[in-house]
C-alpha cells in the first residue's frame, strides 16, 4: 500500500521517519489499515476453511453412497469377494506334521543314557479306555508325578516321580512275553486294551479336535507298521528255531546210523 500524500510505500515511509527520530503521526492510520488487512485475510481464510469443509463433506457423502451400493450388491450375490487360493487345511496339516514329527513313535524300552528321563510315551489305546486303567497299572511300580491322556489323539504321557520306578515299569513291559522285538515300542495289554510304550519326554499333543483326530490317524498307521515288524521278528525266530530243530534231528539220525554201522 502507498502513502496517499507522498505516494511512497507505507513500510518505507514508516522506516524513514523512525530513522530520522520523527514521531509518526500517521501511525494510528497505519494501525487501522493493518487491522483492515488482517480482517480481510481472516475473512479469506475463513471462507477457504468453509469451502474445504464443504468439499470434505461432499467426499464423505460420495464415499458413503459408493460403499452402500457395493454392500447391497455383495449381499445380493451380484459380486463375489475374492478369497485366498491357499487351501484351508494346508496350514493345519503343516502344524499337525510338526507335532507328529516330535512324537517318539520310533522309540523303544531301552534304558536311556539321560539319567533324568522318567517319562513314557503311550499310544495306540482305544479312545474308550478310561485314564485310570493306565494310571492304576503304572502306579504299581511307583508314584506318578504326571499323567496326560488325550483320548481323541490316542496318545498319553506318563511321568514317574523316581527314575528307579520308571526303569522297573520299562522292564516289566519289555519282559511281559509280548515283546520279542526289542527295537520297537513295547506292547502292553491293559485289561482288554492294547497299547504301545516307549521312553519319551512329554511333547505337545495338539490343542484342537481336528489336530487330535489327525494325530490318531497317524497312530493307527504306526500301530499297523509295528505289528508287521513284530510279526516279522516272530516269523524269523520261528524259522530259525525250525532250522535248529532240523539240524538236531539230522544229527540224531546220523548218530543212530553210525551205531548201526558199527554193529
Amino acid at each position: 500500500m502507498l502513502d496517499v500524500t507522498y505516494g511512497i510505500p507505507l513500510e518505507i515511509r514508516d522506516a524513514a521517519l523512525k530513522m530520522a527520530g520523527i514521531r509518526n503521526e500517521w501511525a494510528p492510520a497505519t494501525s487501522t489499515s493493518n487491522r483492515e488487512v488482517k480482517a480481510i485475510v481472516a475473512t479469506k481464510l475463513e471462507a477457504k476453511q468453509k469451502k474445504e469443509e464443504t468439499d470434505l463433506e461432499k467426499q464423505r457423502e460420495k464415499a458413503k453412497a459408493v460403499l452402500e451400493l457395493l454392500a447391497s450388491k455383495i449381499s445380493s450375490g451380484a459380486i463375489q469377494p475374492k478369497t485366498s487360493k491357499v487351501k484351508r487345511n494346508d496350514v493345519p496339516n503343516r502344524e499337525v506334521s510338526k507335532i507328529v514329527a516330535k512324537l517318539p513313535f520310533g522309540g523303544n524300552l531301552d534304558v536311556p543314557e539321560d539319567g533324568t528321563a522318567k517319562s513314557f510315551f503311550v499310544f495306540g489305546f482305544s479312545p474308550e479306555m478310561p485314564q485310570y486303567v493306565l494310571s492304576s497299572y503304572c502306579e504299581k511300580f511307583g508314584t506318578l508325578s504326571a499323567v496326560k491322556v488325550v483320548h481323541r489323539a490316542q496318545c498319553a504321557y506318563v511321568t514317574f516321580s523316581k527314575r528307579a520306578a520308571a526303569e522297573s515299569f520299562a522292564q516289566a513291559v519289555s519282559e511281559n512275553g509280548l515283546n520279542a522285538n526289542k527295537s520297537t515300542a513295547g506292547l502292553l495289554i491293559l485289561e482288554r486294551y492294547p497299547v504301545r510304550v516307549a521312553w519319551g519326554n512329554p511333547r505337545p499333543l495338539g490343542t484342537t479336535n481336528d489336530e487330535h483326530s489327525k494325530i490318531s490317524m497317524v497312530v493307527a498307521k504306526v500301530m499297523g507298521q509295528l505289528a508287521d515288524k513284530d510279526n516279522g521278528v516272530k516269523h524269523n525266530g520261528a524259522k530259525d528255531n525250525g532250522t535248529k530243530q532240523k539240524k538236531k534231528t539230522e544229527q540224531k539220525r546220523y548218530k543212530a546210523a553210525s551205531e548201526d554201522l558199527e554193529l
